[in-house]
């Protein structure tokens, strides 16, 4: 019981993840499935769904979790035998005629799998991977099938499908093999990140042998001629979508028709999947998605990394420093939104008030004419101190919040700052033009100082050499008086 609640639990945790992103009315495109889903393929953000839990069939739709499967132990180069197990298919499957004993490689396998849908193709791959997961390269098919079937499962829980159950590597129908069109859409998703599947997806025939190149004497290889089943890439047929780029068809009497398909237009990439509907009804729905989605939506970078949105006053700044500051956001965010909601986001800015100043009437009537009023930065702050945050709201729903930083470092006032900044002001007058004739006076005071000071030395040796003569005089006269 308490590991039924789990799941329940982490089921609607899931499905509420991927809630539809139609937030105000739209036209809904006209669609007749039962079960539907259109996905953005690089976020898994759902754009459009009806019953995307409900469980359905999956068919052969169920190869493309077996090539993603296949593609973490089969290289594409690698050349493969075709063993029985090839003949080993449910009577009514659909084949892509692979020759026992003939040799195939590995990107042809996942051709013979996505391009045409053949269920012996399937039995390849499962029997093949098996036998080298387990080292035992002469592994009955039906062990071999259950090892590849528990990797697919493993493989499902890993990326996110968790309302799914494998029972086999083509989907022919098994009660216990089950999935959801939300499961098979996030499977989707993971199999387009692989650029070969990418590619192949995409490919709507192949002609040619089974090992392209020189081929080894002795080695037999078949040829092969198939053609997709997928009408979104056939052109001259009423369902060609020229945006398409592939994935995979599915039917058998109990699932009815399904189709999982991608799309992209002008770099957006969409991923539609169609369970439990007609042959013809599974394009035209796809179709519907699709172009629901490329008209109605589209990626916007609602921020950008290092983006100035601000410019802050500093309390009490350094003299002669910058009184102002620009602050900037962190990160890079885009977000897929309707179109026409583009211009609805809001921004809103909340700072740190604890680092934050209001200035007083008083010291506002000091500062002068037009002093700024609002609350200023107090220092020291350094480049990159985080001084609040970025609330981005669209229609009152908050969609991203961002840090906003400083985008340098500066240092309150202080005494000794003072004391550098006038004496910096003064050296840096006095060796500017203003300062010249300030310099011309000094040097005409000095001058005149200077010929004060040589006059009076000049009178000071004069009247020494009077004295000496004078003194000479009295000692000559004293001389001729005795």
């Amino acid at each position: 019981m308490k590991t039924l609640i789990t799941f329940i639990f982490l089921t609607i945790i899931l499905l509420s993840g991927f809630a539809p992103l139609y937030t105000s009315a739209l036209a809904m495109p006209e669609v007749e499935g039962r079960s539907l889903i259109l996905m953005e393929q690089s976020t898994g953000t759902v754009l459009f769904d009806v019953n995307p839990g409900v469980r359905i069939f999956p068919a052969s739709t169920t190869k493309i979790l077996t090539a993603i499967v296949m593609r973490e132990h089969i290289g594409p180069e690698e050349i493969i035998l075709i063993g029985p197990e090839v003949n080993m298919t449910p009577p009514g499957s659909s084949r892509a005629f692979l020759s026992e004993g003939s040799y195939i490689s590995g990107i042809n396998l996942l051709r013979g799998i996505i391009v045409t849908s053949g269920n012996d193709t399937s039995n390849v791959i499962a029997a093949e991977v098996a036998r080298r997961v387990s080292g035992n390269a002469y592994m009955l098919f039906d062990e071999a099938e259950r090892i590849f079937v528990d990797l697919m499962n493993e493989k499902a829980r890993e990326l996110g499908a968790y309302n799914s159950n494998f029972m086999n590597a083509h989907g022919f129908h098994h009660e216990q093999h089950f999935s959801t069109a939300m499961d098979m859409a996030v499977i989707a998703r993971a199999a387009l990140s692989d650029p070969l599947l990418r590619q192949i997806f995409a490919e709507s025939y192949y002609e040619g042998p089974g090992v392209t190149g020189e081929i080894p004497e002795g080695m037999r290889v078949s040829n092969y001629n198939w053609t997709t089943g997928n009408m979104l890439l056939v052109e001259d047929n009423a369902h060609f979508f020229p945006y398409a780029t592939g994935m995979r068809t599915g039917f058998h009497n109990h699932a009815n028709h399904a189709l999982v398909s991608s799309a992209s237009k002008d770099g957006f990439d969409l991923i539609a999947a169609a369970f439990q509907s007609r042959i013809d009804v599974r394009f035209r729905d796809s179709i519907a998605m699709f172009n629901f989605g490329f008209d109605n939506f589209g990626f916007t970078q609602i921020q950008r990394d290092g983006t100035v949105i601000d410019n802050i006053a500093f309390h009490n700044p350094m003299l002669g420093e910058i009184t102002h500051m620009d602050v900037k956001v962190v990160g890079d965010y885009t977000q897929i939104l309707q179109i026409r909601e583009f211009d609805r986001v809001i921004p809103t800015i909340n700072y740190r008030m604890s680092l934050f100043h209001t200035p007083t009437e008083e010291e506002l009537e000091g500062e002068g004419d037009d002093p700024d009023p609002g609350p200023r930065l107090i220092l020291p702050v350094e480049e990159g101190d985080v001084l609040g945050e970025i609330i981005y709201t669209l229609n009152g729903a908050e969609i991203f919040r961002a840090d906003i930083v400083a985008t340098m470092t500066a240092m309150p006032r202080t005494m000794e700052t003072d004391f550098y900044f006038y004496r910096g002001r003064f050296f840096e007058f006095i060796g500017s033009r203003g300062a010249i004739p300030i310099w011309i006076g000094a040097g005409i005071v000095f001058l005149l100082i200077l010929r004060w000071i040589l006059r009076l030395i000049r009178r000071k040796k004069r009247r020494k050499m009077f004295d000496n003569r004078k003194g000479d005089k009295r000692l000559h006269y004293r001389y001729r008086r005795y």
